[in-house]
């Protein structure tokens, strides 16, 4: 989880000088997040810090709240299951969704040609070009209480929103990472 949350944000547009800020500081090569060793400790202990400078722990920002036992696994995503995920609560995606956390319903407000908090929306179409061309990103983060309850989006925000602008180019089948919890309603964004 921790090496697919750096790796999105490292090749994010709106967070990558953060996250090449941050591996400077910590005087790391860069190929820990692009050509990762995950058996190596020192490695994985270096992006768990990275990852807390930027982001928080389980007491501060994005991961307040996180319980300690979620567990973390990938699961395969059909098509029609993508569009499900609900966003978080975070206020920005809650306005875009029209208070709904459905990425459907982001895409209606966008292409509409609204824009939040007088945010442009140009960053949902340059992904969703991106999306045409057949560009590879970062699996999805969701968080969960149970494995048949809804997947909430930790992470992929506006890679989902994109997808939702273009149904037709979600996958057939599209790995996510899902942390976990029946304790997951902790979590300061569930």
């Amino acid at each position: 989880m921790v090496l697919d949350f750096l790796q999105a944000e490292f090749f994010s547009s709106r967070f990558s000088k953060f996250i090449q800020g941050l591996i400077q500081k910590n005087k790391v090569d860069e190929r820990i997040i692009l050509e990762p060793n995950l058996k190596s400790t020192r490695e994985n202990n270096i992006r768990k810090s990275v990852l807390k400078d930027f982001r928080g722990d389980s007491t501060k920002w994005l991961f307040t709240g996180l319980p300690a036992d979620t567990k973390w696994y990938t699961k395969e995503l059909l098509r029609n299951e993508i569009l499900k995920i609900q966003y978080s609560t975070y206020t920005y995606w809650m306005t875009l969704s029209n208070n709904t956390r459905s990425p459907v319903e982001a895409a209606k407000m966008i292409k509409s040609g609204q824009e939040i908090y007088g945010q442009p929306n140009d960053l949902f179409w340059d992904i969703a070009r991106d999306i045409k061309k057949g560009k590879k990103f970062a699996r999805l983060i969701c968080l969960t209480t149970s494995k048949n309850a809804p997947l909430i989006l930790m992470e992929g925000h506006s890679r989902l929103t994109a997808y939702a602008l273009l149904p037709n180019y979600i996958p057939d089948k599209l790995e996510v990472i899902v942390g976990i919890s029946p304790n997951m309603s902790s979590w300061g964004l569930f």
